[in-house]
């Protein structure tokens, strides 16, 4: 016999004053299960917060672990590098010493070469593929008051505008150690999820609506 069944995943991180609102990977495989057997399963995120007043972008996290991590991280990168700018190897040469930079600039100034148009339908098939082997593909969102004041600095040789309370806005997403160097930190490990104040909204990005250029 078919029910309908409301799932309701409660706010937990909301009510310790975090923006995590992702819903739970446990209670999503439960509403699956029900589905799968007949029955009417909907899920309610109490964690959810309207993004109406955060800055909204896209974010991408690849597997931690499994056979799938390695094929995931190449696909995506190579997905990413259709999109990237050609700083050019000499620009390159001289900010970064990296090999994995210098690699990527080669790379890159090789798929320039391909229209716009190609480029993005690879870039669409790269990310669509890297998310089937495992990647976490949602959105982020800060509050947009962050970003209403900003301050011109100079990087690098050039005039950039960046928030005028950047410190603020990294203790906002990186807790207040932010000024502590940490290897292999990110918001997807459950350790963190208390230390960050971002809004994670449960959903894919329109990258379809993204432009190559």
């Amino acid at each position: 016999m078919s029910e309908k069944i409301l799932l309701v995943n409660p706010p937990f991180y909301r009510l310790l004053g975090s923006h995590y609102n992702a819903n739970s990977l446990g209670i999503a495989g439960i509403a699956a299960y029900l589905n799968q057997h007949g029955n009417d399963a909907w899920l309610y995120n109490a964690d959810f917060v309207n993004e109406g007043d955060y800055a909204v972008r896209p974010h991408e996290a690849l597997p931690i672990q499994g056979n799938s991590f390695i094929f995931a991280r190449i696909i995506y990168e190579v997905g990413v590098a259709m999109g990237l700018y050609y700083d050019g190897f000499i620009t390159t040469l001289r900010l970064s010493k990296s090999t994995k930079d210098l690699l990527r600039t080669v790379y890159v100034g090789i798929f320039r070469i391909l229209p716009c148009i190609v480029r993005k339908k690879l870039f669409l098939f790269f990310f669509n593929l890297s998310q089937k082997l495992g990647g976490i593909f949602q959105k982020t969102g800060i509050p947009l008051h962050f970003f209403e004041t900003l301050s011109t600095i100079e990087f690098y040789g050039n005039n950039i505008l960046v928030p005028k309370n950047s410190k603020e806005l990294l203790m906002f997403i990186y807790g207040e150690e932010w000024n502590i160097p940490k290897d292999d930190w990110s918001f997807y490990k459950n350790e963190n999820k208390s230390e960050t104040s971002i809004m994670f909204i449960d959903e894919i990005w329109d990258y379809d609506q993204m432009e190559i250029i």
